[in-house]
C-alpha cells in the first residue's frame, strides 16, 4: 500500500465512516471500538492545530499565496516539540481562507517510531451546493471490519 493513500472522512445520518478511495474500501467509527486513537496511525485532527497556542510558538505571516483557485494567507508556526519522542523545534504550516475564516491546509513533521512523516490536512473544492449523494458511501466501496481496515496501515 502506498504511504499516499488518501482516506476521507464522511460523517452522514448512517454514522461516521472512513473511506480508503484508492482501495474502495470503508469502515464504521460509529459503533464503539477497543481501537483508540494512537493505534490508528492516522494524521492529528484539525484540532491538533489548536493545542500549539499552548507551547512556545511563534507566528509568521507568509502572505498572501493563490491556492485551489483562492487568495489565502500562508502562515508559519514555529514550536517547541512537546509531544513525546519528539525533539528540537518543528515548523507547522498553515493556510487560512480568510473568506470562510478558517484553515483550508495545514502541514507538519511529525515522528512515530523514529520515522519521520509529513502530514498534509487540506479542505479542496469547497462548494456551499451540493448534491446530497456526495455524502453517501459509494455503492462500488466494500465495507470491512475496523481492525482490518486500520491493519492495512501500520507499518507504513
Amino acid at each position: 500500500m502506498s504511504d499516499q493513500t488518501r482516506l476521507v472522512y464522511l460523517e452522514n445520518e448512517q454514522g461516521f465512516f472512513v473511506l480508503a478511495t484508492d482501495l474502495k474500501l470503508y469502515t464504521d467509527l460509529s459503533v464503539g471500538s477497543s481501537v483508540n486513537g494512537s493505534e490508528l496511525l492516522l494524521p492529528p485532527p484539525p484540532t491538533h492545530l489548536l493545542s500549539l497556542a499552548m507551547i512556545e510558538a511563534t507566528y509568521e505571516d507568509l502572505g498572501t499565496e493563490y491556492r485551489n483557485n483562492k487568495n489565502v494567507r500562508k502562515y508559519r508556526v514555529n514550536h517547541s516539540a512537546a509531544s513525546p519522542g519528539s525533539q528540537g523545534r518543528s515548523s507547522t504550516f498553515v493556510w487560512i481562507d480568510e473568506q470562510l475564516g478558517m484553515p483550508i491546509r495545514a502541514e507538519w513533521m511529525t515522528t512515530q517510531e523514529g520515522v519521520m512523516r509529513k502530514t498534509v490536512n487540506e479542505l479542496r473544492d469547497i462548494s456551499f451546493n451540493v448534491e446530497a449523494g456526495l455524502f453517501e458511501i459509494p455503492s462500488d466501496y466494500r465495507r470491512i471490519g475496523r481492525d482490518e481496515f486500520y491493519g492495512r496501515f501500520r507499518g507504513h
